[in-house]
């Protein structure tokens, strides 16, 4: 989202712990507030035994053979891809609650519909370059909504600002009634998840890679998530089966394979609102038929945002919107859209030539 991330005990990979949970809760402090500010979760304290070994084996689990953790870590959250990096604090943030939560952050409310008003967004690099102009949409609960574009259409920056890896936007993005900016991180990961096209994996075994989703599954629960995710099937024939060893960023797996493990995480999530962005595309088209049957199996109910180069996926959703340069030029059921003869149509034609 992109992965779902969640709390995990904060503990040194030299407590005899799993590996990742250092490394998640090196993430937990670094996680941005409403804002872009870095939560006080006492980073400027870095040389301290544990804190000092969780965010080292966060950067490692991310960018292995390098140990530059005081001076840069890598991507917050996985999966966004955008060279969007943190950097060790030098000073304090006042303001946070007792709890750690950062000053004004709520809790999520009851589900609702996903409202953006008036949005606009640049990336930072390029602030004259508006990536995203004057959106207008809402999207009610339960909805499969199908986002399709050409490349460079915004799509992807659209599944970046719901799953709130970027705040500097202008406008509005609320979600049951509360701005997305205002949501508790943790809040936030609980409720919106993202399967992203870039899966970071660290290097452990297949069982802490897919409990990276939910670091309270039982063993049951990462069996059951992976026999959802297809994986089930690639893991029990090893010979020591989901305590396998996957390589360091999973270099021993295929592109596959890496994408069922995003997606058994996501299994072991409860998530209101789940952006699958382009993340089927490494999955052969009989795992892919499995995994999104199961998804929208799994989370009936739930509001799925795809972006969608499958035509399948394309005809199933409840609703199609249609970007181009930035904006959301179209908006309706398949064949609706085709009766315009617009750019949904166009596309299809692209679609169907293949």
């Amino acid at each position: 989202m992109e992965e779902p991330l969640q709390t995990r005990a904060e503990q040194g990979p030299g407590d005899g712990a799993d590996p990742h949970r250092a490394a998640v809760a090196a993430q937990e402090r670094l996680l941005p507030e409403p804002g872009g500010h870095l939560l006080d979760r006492g980073l400027p304290d870095l040389h301290r035994g544990d804190d000092d070994r969780a965010v080292r084996g966060f950067h490692r689990h991310l960018h292995p053979g390098h140990d530059g953790a005081r001076q840069r870590l890598g991507p917050v959250v996985p999966g966004d891809g955008t060279g969007h990096h943190l950097r060790t604090p030098q000073r304090r943030v006042h303001g946070g609650a007792r709890d750690g939560r950062p000053a004004g952050a709520v809790d999520a409310g009851a589900p609702g519909p996903l409202v953006l008003t008036d949005l606009h967004f640049a990336y930072p690099q390029a602030p004259d370059r508006p990536v995203l102009q004057g959106i207008d949409l809402t999207i009610e609960p339960g909805e499969r909504v199908a986002l399709i574009g050409r490349n460079g259409s915004g799509k992807t920056t659209l599944a970046k600002l719901l799953a709130g890896l970027y705040h500097e936007y202008e406008g509005t993005i609320t979600l049951g009634g509360v701005e997305l900016r205002r949501l508790h991180p943790r809040a936030l990961r609980r409720t919106v998840a993202m399967v992203p096209q870039q899966v970071h994996l660290f290097d452990g075994t297949f069982k802490d890679n897919i409990r990276y989703g939910n670091p309270e599954a039982s063993m049951d629960d990462i069996v059951r998530a992976a026999e959802l995710a297809g994986l089930h099937e690639d893991v029990q024939p090893l010979y020591l089966g989901y305590n396998t060893m996957i390589g360091e960023s999973g270099s021993a797996l295929s592109g596959g394979q890496r994408l069922k493990i995003a997606f058994a995480r996501l299994f072991l999530t409860h998530p209101d609102v789940i952006i699958l962005d382009e993340a089927s595309s490494a999955l052969d088209p009989e795992a892919e038929r499995l995994v999104m049957r199961n998804v929208e199996t799994h989370f009936a109910g739930k509001t799925i945002l795809s972006i969608a180069h499958r035509l399948r996926t394309v005809r199933n959703a409840d609703r199609i919107l249609v970007m181009d340069r930035g904006r959301i030029v179209e908006d309706g059921r398949h064949e609706d859209l085709l009766q315009r003869e617009g750019l949904y149509y166009s596309l299809m034609q692209t679609y169907l030539n293949f």
